[in-house]
Order: C-alpha cells, then structure tokens, then sequence
C-alpha cells in the first residue's frame, strides 16, 4: 500500500521517538524526514533524513503532516512555519505557552480548509 500520510517531525527525542513509533505502525503512514540536533536514536530506528531546519522539514514535497515534539516555547513559531508551507500539524501539549500563541496556530490551521 503507498503511503496515505507521510510525516516530517520536528522533535525526535524521547516521546517524539515513542510517538514515531506509534504512527509507524498504522498503515499507510510513514515518516519521510525529521530535523532535531541530535537525530542518531531516530535515524538508526528510521532511516529517514535529518534535515537542516523546520523550515527545510516543511518545504520538502514528501511531507504531509508536520509532527512537532519540542519544548513548548518553540511549537508556535515551528507550527506557523508549516502551516504558512500549506502543512497539517500535529503538536504536543500544551499547543502553545500563551493563549494569543494558540489562538494564532489555531486560525493559521483553520484557514487551511
């Protein structure tokens, strides 16, 4: 089956590498890239390209969904650069640390319909 959905994340430690491992083993998904500064545990599980920045991550054509798994103060300007590249984005919790942060990702997301 080809891939339905094809992930760019943005975050590769920890949980990131728990949830990578989640949508991997849903049919159809599959992660095509991922930038974090230290991608070693991923990409030896993975096989995927680490890539220079987030903006990089969003621009490739492989890339659907933008799957972000960093420290809280960095979702909102890495969500707004996938979702300005035409990107779904999926965060982690919390969203954003300021409720003006959230309300911008979520109108940003809203009018990708």
């Amino acid at each position: 089956m080809p891939p339905i959905i094809r992930i760019g994340a943005v975050g590769v430690g920890g949980f990131g590498l728990f949830a990578l491992e989640q949508f991997q083993s849903i049919p159809g998904v599959t992660l095509t890239a991922m930038t974090d500064p230290r991608p070693q545990a991923a990409q030896a599980r993975f096989h995927v390209p680490n890539v220079s920045s987030v903006k990089a991550l969003a621009a490739r054509a492989d890339v659907d969904l933008v799957y972000i798994s960093t420290p809280p103060f960095l979702h909102h300007p890495q969500a707004m650069l996938a979702l300005k590249a035409g990107k779904h984005v999926i965060c982690e919790k919390p969203l954003a640390v300021t409720q003006e942060q959230a309300r911008d990702m979520t109108q940003a997301a809203s009018r990708r319909r």
